[in-house]
């Protein structure tokens, strides 16, 4: 039976994000009238991409870090997704627990993901993190679709085909680029030098993937 309403749980790192861009956008060409909703946390919300996903739901972070105050909004946002759906078919891009719990909870059909995190009992499609541990991540991500809506080219491949169906530009480079008008309406794109240069992004909210400020001195 083909999903017509669809759930997913979209990644919680920006640069996770970014590597999902080929799942949304297979997810959206294998099922071109389905109602798909994303489920981000708010620091990756405005990166959701908005020509591939029909809305965006955003989850409350709680002012208090006690597991309490983070499982009553969860709950709020299960009640909240339940209200709207039913859902035919949740994805959960993140092997955290209670994302499988979210979709659990919101009453989702048919739930798919990785069983990490003691989470299998919660999916009814889990699958074995085990072959895919070592996988680029945007591997990892296509292979949690469904198998019909799958891509059959491999990853180098994909990407081609993502700039001409996208319509991406060249901007006279000769190669693609990301259309992040289309994907993020409304925003305003910074103009790139016209000369090389080099991106430097320090910033991340987890320690463990914070870079050392002596290595980013040396790298300048």
């Amino acid at each position: 039976m083909t999903p017509q309403r669809i759930l997913v749980r979209a990644p919680n790192w920006i640069g996770d994000q970014m590597l999902a861009y080929p799942f949304f956008h297979y997810l959206r060409a294998g099922y071109p009238g389905a109602h798909i909703t994303a489920v981000s946390v708010p620091w990756v919300a405005a990166l959701q991409f908005r020509h591939l996903v029909d809305a965006v739901h955003v989850l409350q972070q709680p002012p208090l870090s006690s597991l309490w105050s983070r499982a009553q909004l969860l709950e709020a946002s299960a009640r909240w997704l339940r209200q709207q759906g039913p859902w035919d078919l949740g994805i959960c891009l993140p092997n955290s627990f209670s994302s499988a719990w979210l979709f659990m909870r919101a009453q989702v059909g048919r739930r798919r993901g990785y069983a990490t995190d003691q989470r299998g009992w919660l999916l009814h499609e889990a699958l074995s993190w085990q072959k895919h541990a070592t996988d680029h991540r945007t591997e990892a991500y296509l292979a949690l679709l469904p198998t019909s809506v799958r891509p059959q080219q491999s990853l180098r491949d994909c990407w081609p085909i993502l700039a001409s169906v996208d319509r991406a530009q060249t901007a006279g480079t000769g190669h693609p680029q990301f259309d992040a008008g289309r994907a993020w309406p409304g925003t305003t794109a910074l103009a790139p030098p016209a000369t090389p240069y080099w991106l430097l992004a320090p910033g991340s909210m987890a320690e463990s993937r914070r870079w050392p400020v002596d290595s980013f001195v040396t790298l300048a």
